[in-house]
């Protein structure tokens, strides 16, 4: 009665996790009490942040913000074998990046937007130059840069794109905008390269920041209710993950000098990350939310100084692809901690490593995801047996423990005491089923996790219907076969003596399959199969307590 009590208990706690998740992520988050002008000429904290770039100041309205400049020019288009960029000449800008090897649904033309700039509710990506000197002209937003093609494809090993802006061309400064693109790589290099052919020094830095327009997408029902930590992380060598919710931005600017550091827009299997091109340089992180729901985040490159006649390069680097921890993590110094796994990170990972080894021999997920589901029934094949033991022990007395019922009737403390009484003569613990129970809701909580933030799964196939592990399953067969186990596993559970509790417990296999068709397959997957093992191994353990009983008897 107790272990059913206690697994009735560790269920429920793990549904309020889920709807607390639900929760926060439709109401968490606390609105400023008083929205800023969006005719605000000045940049919101221009006093503590003098070096907020002109680019953050919000404009007329959020709508004209997030507008592309117009005009007859073309967009050109880069492209390499992972990512497809969209430069407007008007400001050398990057406008719209495509990741050519995940589509937006499966079997697909269209490839995920990691950046548009085109649509309000979308990311954009902003760079551009800075000055000391306040009389010097740079390039603005509508400032045409020349480039020597109208689209470049990768062919090479590696690729460089220049685009040049002579705008200044009286005061005798002219700036190169560099792409450097790599293949197999979701890295571009964007550099600066400031030439001063004039008669006196220039003094500037360079910036590169994002921009975000929240939006209200609802809960993403295909994952249960959880859409992921969606926000902006920052990293420095003190603390190397750090979350930053939008609500922050709004109650506080950001404004921190850091070496060797990174700030990063981090949503469901993809990241957009702004590093640093010299880990030793300084480089400053802001934040800023000029007008409601607009949010901006970027650096700015620490200054350098151009003396005439010379020309130096300075600017950042970008990371604008999936979350793939080997990859983030020969990127730069924490970028891998941007996989969110939760406070279960050191479970997930785990499972992760043995699932990514399992795929390597299977080369499919959902054999992967079997395979690792037996790996932990393996794990804790003793632990399951000693609970099972002691709940076919349970069985056994529940005609005695009836029979104490009918005796004491309500009187709930002399029954309690004849219960304990019982448990001590025949030698049985009634949190015996409990310990297994305990250990396998972190690892289930933990491969939820995984199968939510691994890019590597969205989309996997396994067989049959089943062609993407990380949604639900289309024709909800494996949440109904999944409940249908937990009902076969209840019958062999000893039964409750408290009317009430037996009902609920009766009618949890219903409760659990409507919850898991929303669910992940892969995760179902994952249930369904212990399910299935722990029922034989119950029915085996069963088996033979019956027949050393047997063997006792006649003995």
């Amino acid at each position: 009665m107790e272990t059913q009590r206690l697994f009735l208990f560790f269920l429920f706690l793990f549904l309020l996790f889920l709807l607390w998740q639900a929760w926060q992520r439709d109401y968490g988050r606390e609105g400023p009490e008083e929205e800023p002008a969006a005719t605000e000429t000045a940049p919101p904290g221009a006093a503590r942040i003098p070096e907020i770039p002109a680019d953050a100041r919000p404009h007329a309205g959020p709508e004209e913000a997030e507008a592309a400049p117009t005009g007859p020019t073309q967009r050109m288009e880069i492209r390499t074998d992972v990512l497809a960029l969209e430069i407007d000449p008007r400001g050398a800008a990057i406008r719209s990046v495509r990741l050519l090897q995940y589509p937006v649904e499966l079997d697909g033309e269209e490839n995920f937007a990691l950046v548009d700039g085109s649509r309000s509710n979308l990311l954009s990506v902003r760079g551009g130059v800075l000055s000391a000197q306040s009389s010097v002209r740079l390039p603005q937003e509508d400032d045409l840069f020349a480039a020597a093609e109208e689209n470049y494809s990768l062919e090479g090993e590696s690729m460089e794109v220049r685009l040049r802006w002579s705008g200044n061309r009286e005061g005798g400064l002219q700036i190169d905008k560099v792409f450097l693109l790599r293949r197999g790589s979701y890295v571009v290099h964007v550099l600066y390269e400031i030439r001063n052919s004039g008669e006196a020094p220039w003094k500037g830095r360079t910036y590169m920041q994002f921009r975000y327009r929240e939006s209200d997408s609802g809960i993403d029902i295909a994952s249960g209710g959880y859409a992921g930590y969606q926000g902006i992380a920052l990293s420095s060598p003190d603390k190397r993950y750090q979350k930053i919710d939008f609500s922050d931005i709004q109650k506080k600017k950001l404004a921190e000098d850091i070496a060797n550091g990174w700030i990063a827009y981090l949503q469901r299997y993809f990241l957009t990350a702004v590093l640093p091109v010299n880990p030793q340089w300084e480089y400053r992180y802001y934040t800023l939310s000029p007008v409601a729901e607009h949010y901006i985040a970027g650096s700015i490159a620490p200054p350098v100084q151009v003396a005439p006649g010379e020309s130096k390069t300075t600017g950042h680097h970008l990371y604008l692809g999936p979350k793939l921890q080997r990859t983030l993590a020969e990127t730069a110094p924490g970028l891998e901690l941007t996989l969110d796994y939760g406070w279960l990170w050191f479970v997930a990972k785990v499972l992760f490593v043995v699932l990514i080894w399992l795929q390597g021999f299977t080369g499919n997920w959902g054999v992967s995801i079997i395979l690792l589901t037996l790996l932990v029934k393996i794990l804790f094949y003793r632990l399951s047996a000693t609970s099972y033991r002691s709940m076919a022990r349970m069985r056994k007395l529940q005609p005695r423990m009836m029979a104490l019922k009918e005796r004491y009737g309500n009187d709930r403390q002399r029954m309690h005491q004849a219960v304990m009484q019982l448990y001590r003569e025949e030698k049985v613990n009634p949190l015996g089923g409990c310990l297994p129970i305990v250990v396998q809701i972190p690892v289930f909580i933990a491969l939820y996790w995984v199968l939510l933030e691994s890019v590597e799964l969205r989309q996997a196939e396994f067989a049959f219907w089943v062609r993407d592990l990380s949604s639900r399953d289309p024709y909800f067969v494996l949440p109904v076969v999944m409940g249908i186990t937990m009902y076969l596993q209840q019958k062999l559970n000893p039964p409750i003596a408290d009317p009430v509790q037996q009902r609920i417990i009766n009618f949890l296999p219903v409760i659990f399959t409507g919850l898991f068709a929303f669910f992940p397959s892969g995760l179902v997957l994952y249930w369904l199969v212990n399910n299935t093992l722990s029922l034989l191994q119950q029915r085996y353990v069963y088996a033979r307590i019956e027949k050393e009983t047997a063997a006792g008897a006649t003995g």
